[in-house]
């Protein structure tokens, strides 16, 4: 049995194709200004990898803030639904998620089904997510790897008081031109984001293994920084970005079954 997921982000579109118990295939693309067409191109890509024609498939689970453009779907769910069935499938013993994505940061705890327990997240606004990051970044006239790199040798200790994302990027400008180190103004953005993620996973019971998954869990950097900071062990996916995609592709294949 084979079931496709497709996760439509702010920033990526994800694509998994699951064959019973094992990955297929799986593209990250860019959505684009133009989500139809970047569909395209991802299903263009699996069917060069694979042999395998979406579109003519009867198992699409789709999820993501734009998943209501999808309309061959078999099934529609919600990210976080998704994810929890995408975390157990691909690691078992999961029993809380950290999801750090282009606009959202989320947490929450699970049982071995991957049924959710207790759910958090943030606000609307991206100051704890990794646009945020990227946005300081480019502040900083540095890429996001770099301002990871140099967050882990900062000397200073320094917090944001900033809470909105546009806020925090005058903030940091002003640091720039007090003459603050940027290594240590790259910590005071990791210390944000870790106290947003500190915050919400407050409001839940952490319970061991912790699976970091979404776009910033591929900046080792800013993971171990984030780790660093939490006292906190974190399990990272091989393909971070593509957990809520496998659970869309369980979920079509469960409902089909």
């Amino acid at each position: 049995m084979i079931g496709t997921g497709i996760d439509i982000g702010a920033e990526n579109i994800k694509l998994a194709v699951v064959e019973d118990d094992r990955l297929l295939a799986h593209v990250v693309i860019s959505s684009g200004w133009d989500t139809k067409t970047s569909l395209q191109n991802a299903f263009k890509r699996i069917e060069q990898e694979t042999g395998i024609n979406i579109e003519s498939t009867n198992r699409i689970g789709v999820t993501g803030m734009g998943r209501e453009s999808v309309s061959s779907a078999t099934v529609y769910a919600t990210d976080s639904t998704c994810s929890a069935k995408g975390i157990v499938w691909l690691l078992p013993s999961a029993r809380t998620v950290v999801d750090i994505g282009a606009e959202q940061t989320q947490v929450f705890n699970l049982d071995s089904s991957g049924k959710i327990l207790e759910y958090m997240r943030n606000d609307n606004c991206a100051a704890g997510a990794g646009a945020f990051i990227a946005e300081m970044a480019s502040a900083l006239e540095i890429d996001i790897p770099e301002l990871g790199k140099l967050s882990l040798s900062a000397k200073k200790e320094l917090n944001l008081n900033s809470t909105c994302a546009v806020f925090a990027e005058s903030e940091v400008v002003s640091l720039i031109n007090e003459g603050v180190e940027i290594s240590d103004i790259g910590r005071a953005v990791c210390n944000s984001i870790a106290g947003k993620v500190n915050s919400l996973l407050h409001g839940i019971h952490i319970e061991k293994d912790i699976a970091f998954i979404g776009g910033v869990a591929r900046n080792a950097e800013i993971v171990e920084s984030i780790r660093n900071m939490l006292k906190l062990e974190f399990v990272v996916p091989e393909e971070p970005r593509i957990i809520s995609a496998i659970g869309a592709a369980l979920l079509a294949m469960q409902s089909r079954e």
